[in-house]
């Protein structure tokens, strides 16, 4: 069973790194289009 939370801790943080990461990357390409 720990193993199982484990895995979907990785998962969940892992996802959530993704989405930070095309947040980061929108915004930086929104600013550098701007100008």
């Amino acid at each position: 069973m720990i193993s199982i939370c484990l895995l979907k801790v990785v998962i969940l943080i892992e996802v959530l790194g993704v989405k930070i990461y095309i947040k980061v990357k929108v915004k930086v390409f929104h600013c550098c289009y701007s100008l």
